[in-house]
């Protein structure tokens, strides 16, 4: 035969199978042991940023703190969203019954804004200034006395801080008086 049951709470069950006493036919008695688990509930439980500072087209580290509270295997989808709830990372972390781990997540940042602030699945990590990535570090001229007739060269270095190529560069601009 078949029997079907429901369970509603989590915890240990035993089915046994006995011989109805009147009945003509007999069997061997059977038992089966049952555990009913809680579902997987995964959640962040905490999230942060280890620096405050970043340089436009770089990646930085967001660490996200993901629990599973549940009594089973489960599986959760990290999402880091900016300012704009832009979606700048995403990745799938599967923990097993009452597991925790701290996720490294590691969103590169091409935002025209001076600040951003970052959350893991609606955690707040925190904010981060997202510096230029070209800037000038140094200007020298060849001479500081000149005539109205004579040519003075002007060096200018600019550095590039982040790790790509800075797509949008950086304008350098010469005054002397009212010229530029």
């Amino acid at each position: 035969g078949t029997a079907t049951e429901t369970f509603n709470a989590p915890d240990r069950y035993t089915a046994r199978a006995t011989n109805d006493p009147t009945a003509n036919r007999s069997f061997e008695r059977a038992s089966t042991s049952v555990r009913v688990r809680e579902p997987a509930a995964l959640s962040v439980a905490d999230a942060f940023l280890p620096t405050d500072q970043t340089v436009v087209g770089d990646d930085v580290d967001v660490f996200a703190v993901v629990e599973n509270d549940g009594g089973v295997e489960g599986t959760i989808e990290l999402n880091v969203t900016n300012d704009s709830n832009e979606t700048v990372e995403t990745r799938n972390v599967t923990l097993g019954a009452g597991e925790s781990t701290t996720v490294t997540l590691t969103p590169q940042l091409n935002t025209t804004a001076e600040t951003e602030t970052l959350t893991v699945n609606g955690v707040e990590a925190g904010d981060v200034e997202v510096l230029r990535q070209s800037v000038i570090t140094d200007v020298s001229v060849n001479s500081t006395a000149i005539t109205t007739e004579d040519a003075v060269l002007i060096n200018a270095t600019v550095t590039n801080r982040g790790t790509t190529a800075d797509e949008d560069g950086i304008a350098v601009n010469i005054t002397a008086g009212d010229e530029t």
